[in-house]
């Protein structure tokens, strides 16, 4: 009830300008119809902004998507841009960085955020 209300909410024009992000929509059973687990939630509308992050063409494709291709990373480069994007990086002591820099190093991804 509460994921309708607010499916509602953002679908009305007073609601104002804002962004729903969907990450790793990659199931497509969740992305078939109208009435399928996740689309049946998904604001329809003007007034908002609704960003995808999926692994699969078919789920951007059934969700009218513009699709933008990013490439894959090189693991030297995700860290280096996440170490750069992580606010408090800067006052990390150098044992805490190197703490950060071995876990990273140590993950088959980097995340988005901490």
């Amino acid at each position: 009830e509460l994921l309708r209300r607010t499916k509602t909410w953002l679908e009305d024009p007073k609601s104002g300008d804002w962004v729903l992000v969907i990450d790793n929509a990659d199931n497509e059973a969740d992305f078939i119809g109208n009435n399928s687990p996740i689309s049946k939630f998904v604001p329809q509308g003007c007034e908002g902004t609704v960003i995808f992050t999926t692994r699969s063409r078919r789920v951007a494709i059934r969700q009218g998507c513009k699709i933008i291709e990013v490439g894959k990373m090189e693991p030297k480069e995700a860290i280096d841009l996440f170490s750069k994007r992580l606010d408090s990086w800067q006052s990390l002591g150098g044992e805490e960085k190197a703490t950060v820099s071995t876990i990273l190093d140590s993950m088959d991804h980097v995340p988005l955020a901490v």
